[in-house]
């Protein structure tokens, strides 16, 4: 058992990815996958711009009331977007391993999705969150679907997609 306090950068996190840094990057992949500015979405939430800077930034602890008002306008369920790259590896072996049929990603698809993963770049995640977002799209899926698919493949590619597209299904709003 760790010794070490209770926090909001511990609280639930693996060594390496701190509870700030899950919330950045998923906010950034769902308002790219929504298509909107962070001021479109301050406007729709109630949050001011600057505070989503910050959020997406990683550098705002921001209160649940922020996340759910976030959540809200971008019409997804608040777990979406604290999800971590451990949470969705794990949740996704779940998951059948989708093919090109499942997931709605050519091969050429998923490969491009892995190697913008694997670059770590937040220009790069949020580039395939939106490849996954188009994807899900042109399947006709919910807005919470669409979201929960750029989160999921943004994190996992494949797998990801699939698991981000039935959250979003079942815990949308």
């Amino acid at each position: 058992m760790s010794s070490a306090p209770f926090n909001s950068t511990n609280a639930g996190a693996k060594a390496g990815e701190r509870i700030e840094s899950k919330l950045a990057k998923n906010l950034v992949a769902a308002r790219v996958a929504a298509g909107l500015t962070q001021q479109q979405l301050a406007d729709a939430s109630d949050v001011s711009r600057a505070t989503i800077a910050q959020i997406e930034a990683g550098v705002s602890d921001p209160k649940l009331s922020t996340v759910l008002q976030l959540a809200q306008a971008l019409q997804v369920s608040a777990l979406l977007l604290l999800l971590g790259t451990d949470d969705i590896s794990a949740l996704s072996e779940i998951v059948p391993a989708p093919g090109a049929a499942t997931s709605g990603l050519s091969e050429e698809e998923l490969r491009e999705l892995q190697r913008l993963v694997s670059s770590g770049m937040l220009r790069d995640r949020a580039a395939a969150a939106k490849l996954n977002a188009e994807v899900a799209r042109a399947e006709g899926l919910s807005v919470s679907a669409v979201v929960g698919a750029a989160i999921g493949g943004a994190i996992h590619p494949g797998r990801g997609t699939e698991l981000g597209k039935l959250l979003g299904e079942r815990l949308g709003q």
